[in-house]
């Protein structure tokens, strides 16, 4: 059976399945883990193992920039960062640099934090 069924499987099941920092498997929540997903998991460990560190590299690919954040020509001084500015045409930059105020500016773009009671 492919990884990819058997994590769909356990998604399907209400399941998540993810790597632990020292290579072992996590199964969340674990009240939801029935004997026969137990098992399917124990069969399939290695492929497991290896499809969500795969996972886990290909994210970290994704999400990793080829350049630097860096502050662009111009906005020097205003904590302002942009990949890939190098090249951009000024007024380019001041529309990116407008977006980026506006969508700061939008509260809902902000989190809101709560704070609990123990």
């Amino acid at each position: 059976m492919h990884a990819d069924h058997i994590l769909g499987q356990l998604h399907a099941a209400g399941l998540g399945l993810r790597l632990g920092a020292d290579g072992a498997l996590l199964v969340a929540p674990a009240g939801l883990l029935l004997p026969e997903l137990r098992d399917l998991i124990r069969q399939h460990k290695t492929a497991l193992v290896l499809a969500l560190a795969k996972q886990t590299h290909d994210a970290n690919i994704i999400n990793t920039p080829t350049e630097p954040f860096t502050e662009p020509p111009g906005y020097e001084g205003t904590g302002w960062r942009l990949a890939g500015a190098a090249g951009l045409s000024a007024p380019t930059l001041a529309r990116f640099r407008d977006a980026s105020l506006a969508l700061d500016a939008a509260p809902e773009n902000h989190l809101q934090l709560q704070e609990t009671t123990p």
